[in-house]
């Protein structure tokens, strides 16, 4: 039992020292693993710090992106809301829609020449599990990161585009509306005072011209009596001698006051509700229809209650477009190139009234018959349609004979004359214009568009 005692004591002795060794070398092996772990851990943070920078400066890149998309789209609405603006005013020119893409482009291209943040941090997000596969990941790029990068701008420059593409249709469109806005200002320039006063002096210089007498013109002397008594004026010396000023200015206030007084009973005449002929008696109606809406709609401040801002104007919008749209279009052949009998008529009564006071020469009379409807057409146009379209409503007057002489209001040849002893003695064209009044009186309103023309007399 001693003998076996002592065997088991000297078998402990022998392992003791192995036991050390073997607890040593696990526990520098412990701590290696406790290193790299540590180094691990070490990089990991490294990486993360480095991931959460590279988010960091992504996010500003973004924010800074959505700040241009966002002054590009303000700049862009200013310039729409401009040009929308200025359609509205119906006066502004072509140059107005016309924006530049100077700044699309520039903005474009800083798009597409922009870099965006090296993704090279963000392969970490993909990390390893040992050391040695994040220090070997640390030079390579993922192809799905820059797959998805390139989908992301791709769908960023497509979005661009369209929105590009968007307002470029926006701007053709205000385009076409200016165009069309141009058409129409330029329709309604034609009804502006201006333009009628320059109008109306070329239809007195056709009726110049028109009624001109010329040598070898022969006056039929006891007509032309007749018209000299109806309109008060006496001739000194023999007629023919008076043919070019004195005649000449009576049968261009004859046609004039013909060419109207035939025109009104024509008015009177279709004013019935008949559907026959409409096309002939279109005018007519319109005219008709249109007087008898104004004095009803003039009717009703008057006699309803209630007070609106668009009962005071709807009579005069009303009554500037429908006798817009007849100045310019009122009288005109029908399709077809089919005249209309009004035109027809009033070209005849006028060639016969020339004809009963003159027998002219064959030229004379070849020109009158090209220039005669044209007269008949702006007289027509001028007197019964376009002074309507003026605000306030344009009137015209002829000033008899032996009126006095008014140069505010008259026109004439009055050189070296003493203004005293000086009136009219043919007043050949009339004066137009609002709130017209006598030759001797006096009115702050009165307001020109085209004086009279008179021939004056001497009367002493």
């Amino acid at each position: 039992m001693t003998r076996s005692t002592s065997t088991t004591r000297l078998t402990t002795f022998r392992l003791g020292p192995t036991t050390k060794e073997t607890n040593k070398t696990t526990a520098a092996k412990i701590a290696t693993t406790i290193t790299i772990s540590f180094r691990i851990a070490e990089k990991s943070f490294a990486k993360a710090r480095k991931l959460l920078q590279a988010f960091h400066k992504i996010l500003l890149d973004q924010q800074q992106l959505i700040s241009e998309q966002q002054q590009f789209i303000q700049v862009k609405q200013s310039s729409v809301n401009e040009l929308v603006n200025k359609a509205n005013c119906f006066d502004y020119r072509k140059d107005y829609v016309v924006i530049s893409k100077n700044f699309y482009d520039t903005f474009i291209q800083r798009y597409q020449d922009s870099a965006y943040p090296t993704y090279g941090p963000l392969k970490a997000i993909l990390a390893p599990n040992n050391a040695n596969d994040v220090i070997e990941s640390e030079n390579n790029t993922p192809e799905s990161m820059n797959q998805a990068d390139n989908q992301r701008l791709q769908s960023d420059w497509n979005n661009l585009l369209k929105k590009l593409k968007l307002k470029e249709d926006h701007i053709n469109d205000l385009k076409n509306a200016n165009n069309d806005l141009r058409k129409e200002t330029i329709n309604q320039d034609s009804y502006s005072t201006g333009q009628l006063s320059k109008d109306i002096r070329t239809l007195h210089n056709h009726l110049d011209k028109f009624c001109n007498l010329k040598r070898g013109d022969e006056i039929i002397e006891s007509e032309v009596k007749e018209l000299l008594k109806r309109y008060g004026c006496q001739l000194i010396g023999e007629m023919q001698n008076n043919k070019n000023l004195i005649i000449s200015g009576l049968l261009e206030r004859h046609v004039i006051e013909t060419i109207i007084t035939k025109s009104n009973e024509y008015f009177k005449e279709n004013n019935e509700d008949d559907e026959q002929d409409n096309d002939q008696r279109l005018e007519a109606k319109i005219v008709n229809r249109t007087e008898q809406l104004l004095e009803l709609i003039n009717f009703v401040p008057k006699n309803r209650t209630r007070t609106d801002e668009v009962s005071k104007t709807t009579s005069t919008k009303l009554r500037q477009q429908i006798y817009g749209v007849l100045g310019n279009r009122g009288f005109c052949n029908s399709k077809g190139d089919k005249e209309y009998q009004l035109i027809v008529k009033l070209r005849t009564e006028v060639a016969a009234l020339m004809n009963r006071y003159c027998t002219f020469k064959k030229k004379k009379l070849s020109e009158n018959e090209e220039i005669i409807e044209e007269i008949v057409r702006q007289v027509v146009n001028i007197f019964l349609f376009r002074l309507k379209v003026q605000e306030p409503v344009t009137y015209w007057k002829f000033f008899e004979n032996k009126t006095c002489i008014n140069t505010m209001m008259m026109e004439a040849s009055l050189d070296n004359i003493e203004l005293e002893n000086v009136y009219v003695d043919v007043c050949s064209f009339p004066i137009i214009g609002s709130n017209l009044c006598e030759a001797e009186e006096e009115n702050k309103d009165l307001k020109v568009i085209f004086p009279v023309q008179i021939i004056p007399t001497n009367l002493y």
